[in-house]
C-alpha cells in the first residue's frame, strides 16, 4: 500500500441558506464526557464510477463538494465547538452554528486498491500518538448464517432465547482473545460495551437529535472463567449486565454527573487486559448513496485507537456484521490461526 497521500485541493463548504442569528446548542453530559478523547473518524468506500456508465463522471468532485444544501439540516456540522468562561472557574461548551464550513479535502493514495482494504488478510498497521506498543488492525467478517449459528449454540447452552447476535458475536471474539493472549487463569479481564441511549428513554430522543447517545457498562471475569465458562455463560453476562441499564439509571447518570462531572482521557483507556466496543451494527451505513451505488466497506481511522479496542459495523449483506479488532500483531496472528474463532469468519 502507499505510504503517501497527494492532497490535490481543500475547499470550505457551508450551508446554503444559513440564516443570522447563529443558533446555539448546549452540549449534554454524554458530550461533554468525550471532549478530550479525539473525533469520530469513519470512512466509506466506493468503486469509482466508470465513466461510460456515469455521463457525470468528470464533475464526480464537484458534485460531493456541493454539500452545502445538506449542511442546512446539519447546522452544527458547519459550525464550531465554542466556550464561555464564567467567573467561578469554570467553563461552558458549545456548538455556534455559524456556518463557518466544513472542510472537503480531495486526495489521491497512489498505489491503493479497493482489495487493500476489503481483502480479510488485510492488517494495518496503525500510527497514532497515542499507540506504543505498535498496533495492527483487522478487520474480520461473519455472515448472518454463522452469527445465526453462534446465537443458537450461546442460547442453547444455557436453555434461554435471551441472547442477541451480537452479544454471542462479542461472547466468540472475547473468548478468541483471551484464549490466544495465553492470560493467567487467576488474572481479571474487562469487555466494555458502549450501549445506545436514544431508544431507551421515554419519550425516546428524536432522529433530529445529533449529539451522543451512549452509555458505557462492563462485565469483569477471570480469564480462567471466560474460557471454561463456555459461549452461553459469558454472553449471558453481557445480557444481564445490558439489562441493568434501564432508563431510571440513565437519567441517574445525567443529574449525578453534573454535580461530579469526569472528563474522559485516552489514558483511561489503557486498562490491561481490558478490550472496550464501540459503534453498532444497527448504523446504516450502506444506505448512504451518492449516485452511484451503495458503499463496499466502512473502515474507522486511527483516533481512539488502543490495545483491545473492538470497532463493530454492519456487514455489506443483511445481517452480516463486520469487527475491527485493534490489538497486538502476535495477538492478530495468533487469532488468525485460532480454528475455533476463524470457523464462524468469512475468508475473502
Amino acid at each position: 500500500m502507499a505510504s503517501s497521500i497527494r492532497v490535490i485541493s481543500t475547499r470550505t463548504v457551508c450551508a446554503a441558506n444559513h440564516k443570522e442569528p447563529n443558533p446555539r446548542i448546549d452540549l449534554t453530559p454524554w458530550d461533554l464526557q468525550l471532549l478530550l478523547l479525539d473525533t469520530i473518524q469513519k470512512g466509506l468506500v466506493f468503486h469509482k464510477p466508470k465513466p461510460d456508465h456515469d455521463p457525470h463522471h468528470e464533475n464526480l468532485i464537484h458534485h460531493l463538494q456541493t454539500l452545502s444544501r445538506t449542511l442546512d439540516f446539519f447546522l452544527p456540522l458547519a459550525g464550531r465547538l465554542a466556550t464561555v468562561e464564567h467567573g467561578d472557574e469554570t467553563t461552558s461548551f458549545f456548538i455556534d452554528c455559524n456556518n463557518v464550513g466544513a472542510e472537503f479535502v480531495h486526495a489521491i493514495a497512489d498505489g491503493v486498491f479497493i482489495s487493500d482494504i476489503i481483502e480479510q488478510t488485510y492488517k494495518e498497521q496503525l500510527h497514532s500518538k497515542f499507540v506504543p506498543p505498535p498496533l495492527q488492525q483487522r478487520v474480520f467478517h461473519f455472515t448472518a448464517e454463522s452469527i445465526a449459528e453462534l446465537k443458537t449454540k450461546a442460547n442453547a447452552e444455557i436453555g434461554t432465547h435471551k441472547i442477541s447476535s451480537l452479544q454471542a458475536l462479542l461472547s466468540h471474539l472475547w473468548r478468541s482473545a483471551v484464549r490466544n493472549k495465553s492470560l493467567d487463569p487467576n488474572k481479571e479481564t474487562s469487555l466494555l460495551i458502549l450501549m445506545g441511549v436514544r431508544e431507551r428513554l421515554q419519550p425516546q430522543l428524536p432522529q433530529q437529535y445529533l449529539g451522543n447517545a451512549i452509555q458505557s457498562g462492563s462485565i469483569t471475569m477471570k480469564a480462567g472463567e471466560v474460557l471454561e465458562q463456555g459461549l452461553g455463560y459469558v454472553a449471558l453476562q453481557m445480557n444481564t449486565m445490558i439489562a441493568m441499564h434501564t432508563e431510571e439509571k440513565f437519567r441517574n447518570y445525567l443529574e449525578s454527573w453534573r454535580e461530579n462531572p469526569k472528563i474522559l482521557t485516552q489514558d483511561r483507556c489503557f486498562t490491561s487486559n481490558a478490550f472496550a466496543t464501540s459503534s453498532s451494527p444497527r448504523h446504516n451505513v450502506y444506505g448512504t448513496d451518492f449516485g452511484w451505488g451503495r458503499p463496499i466497506a466502512v473502515r474507522s481511522g486511527p483516533g481512539n485507537k488502543f490495545d483491545g479496542k473492538i470497532t463493530i459495523f454492519p456487514g455489506a449483506k443483511r445481517g452480516s456484521m463486520d469487527i475491527e479488532a485493534c490489538l497486538s500483531p502476535e495477538l492478530l496472528q495468533a487469532m488468525g490461526d485460532d480454528a475455533e474463532f476463524m470457523d464462524a469468519v468469512l475468508i475473502i
